[in-house]
C-alpha cells in the first residue's frame, strides 16, 4: 500500500469516455501481465474482460479501471 492506503498506480487516468474504456481495459491487462508474468497471457486478458463486464452497469465510471484491476488481481 502506498501513502493514504492506496495501491500504487491505481489512480484513474482521466474521465471515462467511450474511447477510454478499451484503453483502460488494455492498460489493466498490461498491468496484470507485468504483475503476474508466470501466468499464460490469455489469463490476464480474460480476468480483465470479466472484471470490466462486472462493472458494465456502474453509474460512476471514473473508478471502474481501478476496481477492475483490483478485482482481476484477486482472481
Amino acid at each position: 500500500m502506498g501513502p493514504g492506503g492506496r495501491c500504487p498506480g491505481t489512480r484513474p487516468a482521466g474521465p471515462s469516455t467511450p474511447a477510454a474504456d478499451p484503453r483502460a481495459r488494455q492498460h489493466v491487462q498490461a498491468r496484470l501481465m507485468s504483475r503476474f508474468p508466470e501466468v499464460p497471457s490469455d489469463t490476464p486478458a480474460t480476468a480483465a474482460a470479466e472484471a470490466f463486464t462486472h462493472f458494465a452497469d456502474a453509474r460512476v465510471r471514473h473508478y471502474v479501471p481501478v476496481m477492475a484491476f483490483k478485482r482481476a488481481s484477486r482472481q
